[in-house]
């Protein structure tokens, strides 16, 4: 059922939570930059973790898809 390639899947989609998740923090830290000023942008531990976070929503979601779509899959085949 889960195969290397379906593994690989997930993998790929965690890693594009993690970069979207990431991605949103940092322009939004840029925006606050841009309209209230400061000196640097710091990127800290807390928004590493919930990127990670996104990492791991990814990876749950497209699981749980991936084994929607092979019961279903089963099923049909089944009847």
């Amino acid at each position: 059922m889960f195969t290397k390639q379906k593994i690989l899947s997930v993998v790929k989609h965690g890693i594009a939570g993690f970069v979207v998740f990431l991605s949103i923090i940092l322009i939004a830290k840029f925006l606050n930059h841009l309209i209230f000023g400061g000196d640097k942008i710091f990127l800290e531990s807390k928004d590493l973790f919930l990127s990670l976070l996104g990492f791991f929503y990814l990876i749950f979601v497209k699981t749980i898809e991936d084994y929607n779509a092979a019961r279903n899959h089963h099923f049909q085949n089944k009847n």
